[in-house]
């Protein structure tokens, strides 16, 4: 499981960023990807979060939404910062299963199940 802590406000372009990076540090597709953001805000317009999914969908292939293995849970502490995140959820559609929720024990339990179920 690969994990990233975003603190401050996060935008596209930053959360793009990071996904770019997680690539080039090992994390590929058909793994399982934990996003922090417990003290970040996310400051993105409803265009920005479709530009970001565009932009991830974009991606497949050259980074780690390489293929529909790929699972993100997601941890966000505020109302506005699920919501957008809900949102790129529905953007992204069923390419990469995309989970968010406000509790990180929920978020690697969810990823968890995953990762043994593909190890075994």
């Amino acid at each position: 499981m690969y994990v990233s802590t975003l603190n401050g406000e996060v935008s596209d372009a930053r959360l793009l960023g990071e996904l770019h990076l997680s690539a080039r540090e090992g994390f590929q597709g058909s793994a399982c990807w934990l996003v922090d953001l417990r003290k970040a805000t996310i400051a993105m317009s409803t265009l920005e979060i479709q530009k970001l999914a565009s932009d991830l969908l974009g991606c497949r292939g050259r980074s780690a939404f390489s293929d529909q293995d790929c699972m993100v849970a997601t941890v966000v502490n505020d109302d506005v910062s699920f919501g957008m995140l809900r949102m790129l959820h529905a953007y992204l559609g069923d390419v990469v299963d995309f989970h968010v929720t406000r509790c990180y024990d929920e978020a690697v339990e969810w990823l968890n199940t995953y990762c043994i179920r593909e190890a075994g």
